[in-house]
């Protein structure tokens, strides 16, 4: 920034970055704290219930796709969510294909505390930032979308969905 800007430029620019990144943090940590004083103040039953069942969703939420953690607040299992970056690495193995893309999580759910947090910058605040991989593992079939030559109702259902109707009309004029 500096060589494009010159120095007095960047010297504003990180002191705004700053400012900014204290505030994500102050808000961060204050939900985080409030969040946790709310599930204390539950009684016992009810916030091993509450952690009980963030147990399951946190599990069940592992195969679609989210990452299971421990909350920051209430020590429950929470799941995060983010969006893929990087090149994707595929596996090819003699009955599967196997997927692996690494994930930026931006999106914090805690189910037993009902804490949330939107952001890579708040789940930095939070320590929660840290990327993870999602796999996927595919047939050679489902991989490459190959039909089976002796699936006549597949081949027609596709045939049929690349070719337009009749009365579509073509302008070929």
């Amino acid at each position: 920034m500096n060589s494009l800007f010159g120095e007095d430029i960047q010297k504003e620019a990180e002191l705004i970055l700053e400012e900014i990144k204290e505030e994500v943090v102050g808000k961060t940590k204050s939900a985080i704290a409030a969040h946790k004083k709310v599930f204390e103040n539950k009684e016992g039953e009810v916030r091993e219930k509450l952690s009980e069942e963030a147990q399951k969703n946190g599990d069940r939420l592992a195969y679609r796709g989210y990452h299971g953690l421990e909350c920051p607040a209430c020590n429950s299992t929470a799941t995060v969510f983010g969006e893929p970056y990087g090149k994707q690495n595929i596996e090819n193995n003699e009955d599967e294909i196997i997927v692996r893309q690494s994930i930026l999580p931006t999106k914090f759910n805690c189910s037993a505390c009902e804490l949330k947090l939107t952001g890579y910058s708040s789940l930095k605040a939070a320590n929660l930032a840290n990327h993870y991989t999602r796999k996927n593992t595919y047939t050679p079939e489902e991989y490459y979308d190959l039909i089976h030559p002796d699936d006549e109702d597949t081949i027609t259902e596709r045939f049929n969905e690349m070719n337009p109707p009749d009365d579509w009309g073509w302008n070929n004029e």
